[in-house]
């Protein structure tokens, strides 16, 4: 058989042995740091906020007694694995053994392993393979969607290697990584690695792209800026002038080129840097089904849960979501219509267009929906596809209508929910801000509800690794993500009603917004949901409080590696975990 038929390409081998040594070694050596709540970062936190900023509002001390039992809490929440414990899935292919025999060097059980193929030729070969040095491999025969219903456990590390890009029609390798979410299949503090390759820069394919990232805040800078300009994140398109192409062409048609002549087309920075934003999208669309699809989904779908945040019935939802959608007819409204009376009347209506990146994934699927190509009307109709009770698509519009709704949309919100936000900003020390980086405007306790109940998933940005290699054909880009359920935050809350007597002490006021301080540290750029605004210090205020950052992809085609390579930057060796 020849190489391309193997995988034994030597650098897809170099490929193997990074992801395995890797994942390994986060879970186990490196377990500690792989925690979004760290223990050391919210006790400097807690010592921040008693120390700081709080002496001249309390009368006394704060009780220790508080962030020693959630430190102890948080620590038991987290069990010490070693290798032989981990449980692993992967895409096999016809050679099983080529990853297997990383896996068990590095300590991994095969009884603890999952081989998934789901054509039924490679299946025989992969059996045949299996039985001469495996043999007690269970390889399923079938897509990782069906194994991941069935498996009564979570998985450690899930190996999703694609062999195309992540929006094709033809394998949806999307729908795959929603599974993994969908079926809470990802251990507690779990590692998903994923590998596809960079699609042609087809006009449909530069479109989809440009729409998932036309309306997202931030993003990575070479997306925009080009090579010249990479390794940082830079503010969404809005702020550099970019205009998107029907805009301009309307502009042309209306007379008014000479407004637009000088704006950049986003399209067309799309396709000078689209290697850079399929890039992007390898990297961020995982964390958002992860953190803000999936768990408003799995709320849509259980009546008990819906009815703990939502008051109204479906069809005054849906009322309220078409208002978003519906911008306001300025000149009809009374021009005497003071912002006194705007908030008595919550005048609203419009906000998914006129502040579009608040609403970046909705705005993405609105495109879709909008586009002539097949590519996008193609994942429109598995967006808007009811699985369940509700489409990923009702499930990102219930989440932002819940985000705005304690500004303009308060009749949604059950009686429950908004009782307990009222108690809870009556319980704050700095309701309207002034004391701490951020001010905790309302918003940040109805996305603590729904990440409590919807099992959300956070990406650890600074544990994240990702790579490319140059395979026979294609050009491959791998991300391993580090998700954290934070168990730590979420089991250790009260249940909804009980928010606001929970907050009115302050030791674990100050550790629940520590919490948050900690998840949005993480990933205020990559995923603005995720308690944006509740920084408690500001980023760089002190060496410890930074923002995560993502590192470049590292290129596995610059020099070869092998398992004894003892390189703590690119693997780890195998004598190390023994």
């Amino acid at each position: 058989m020849s190489n391309s038929t193997t995988y034994k390409q030597e650098v897809k081998e170099k490929s193997r042995i990074e992801i395995w040594s890797n994942a390994v070694k986060k879970l186990t050596i490196e377990r500690e740091h792989q925690r979004i709540l760290n223990p050391n970062y919210i006790r400097r936190l807690w010592d921040y906020a008693f120390d700081e900023i709080l002496p001249d509002k309390l009368d006394r001390d704060p009780d220790e007694r508080f962030i020693e039992s959630w430190t102890d809490f948080s620590n038991n929440s987290y069990e010490k694995k070693q290798p032989q414990q981990l449980k692993v899935a992967y895409f096999c292919g016809p050679e099983p053994e080529n990853d297997l025999t990383i896996m068990t060097d590095l300590g991994i059980l095969v009884e603890n392993v999952w081989a998934i193929e789901s054509d039924k030729e490679i299946y025989h070969s992969a059996l045949t393979k299996a039985k001469k040095t495996y043999p007690t491999l269970k390889i399923f025969n079938g897509s990782i969607s069906d194994l991941l219903k069935i498996t009564s456990f979570k998985f450690d590390i899930i190996y999703l290697d694609f062999t195309a890009p992540l929006f094709s029609k033809q394998s949806k390798p999307l729908l795959t990584i929603n599974s993994v979410f969908e079926n809470n299949s990802l251990s507690d503090l779990g590692i998903l690695v994923i590998n596809s390759c960079v699609p042609d820069a087809t006009e449909e394919n530069i479109e989809f792209l440009a729409s998932y990232f036309r309306s997202q805040p931030f993003l990575e800078s070479d997306v925009l800026l080009g090579p010249e300009k990479s390794g940082f994140f830079a503010e969404g398109a809005d702020t550099y002038g970019f205009i998107d192409q029907e805009s301009y062409d309307c502009a042309v048609a209306e007379g008014d080129f000479e407004y637009v002549k000088d704006q950049p087309i986003y399209e067309n920075a799309i396709r000078s840097n689209f290697g850079a934003a399929y890039s992007a999208f390898s990297s961020h669309y995982p964390v958002m089904i992860a953190g803000y699809m999936q768990p408003m989904w799995r709320i849509a779908n259980n009546p008990s849960l819906k009815r703990m945040l939502l008051k109204i019935d479906d069809p005054k939802i849906r009322a309220c979501i078409e208002k978003m959608m519906t911008l306001r007819d300025y000149e009809s409204e009374e021009s005497d219509m003071t912002e006194e009376l705007e908030d008595k009347f919550q005048v609203s209506g419009g906000e998914v267009f006129e502040n579009h990146q608040e609403f970046p994934i909705w705005n993405f699927m609105l495109r879709l929906k909008e586009s002539k190509n097949a590519v996008s009307k193609y994942w429109y109709e598995q967006f808007s596809r009811k699985n369940g009770a509700a489409s990923l698509l009702e499930s990102v519009q219930l989440y932002d209508l819940l985000r705005n709704a304690q500004y303009s949309y308060k009749e949604t919100l059950s009686e429950m929910l908004s009782d307990s936000i009222d108690q809870v900003i009556s319980a704050l020390p700095d309701p309207h801000g002034g004391i701490f980086c951020d001010v905790p405007m309302e918003h940040l306790w109805i996305e603590l509800a729904i990440n409590h109940m919807g099992n959300s998933y956070h990406a650890n940005t600074n544990q994240h690794w990702r790579a490319k290699y140059q395979a026979k054909s294609r050009e491959m880009y791998l991300d391993m993500f580090v998700f954290d359920n934070c168990r730590s935050l979420y089991n250790w809350l009260p249940m909804i009603n009980l928010y606001g007597q929970d907050m009115a002490s302050i030791e674990r006021q100050i550790i629940v917004r520590s919490c948050m301080d900690a998840i949005t540290k993480q990933n205020h750029y990559s995923a603005f949901f995720s308690y944006y605004g509740a920084n408690l210090i500001g980023v760089n205020s002190k060496r410890w409080s930074d923002f995560g950052e993502l590192i470049a992809r590292k290129d596995l085609n610059l020099k070869p590696v092998s398992l004894l390579d003892d390189d703590p930057g690119s693997s780890l060796a195998p004598s190390s975990l023994a």
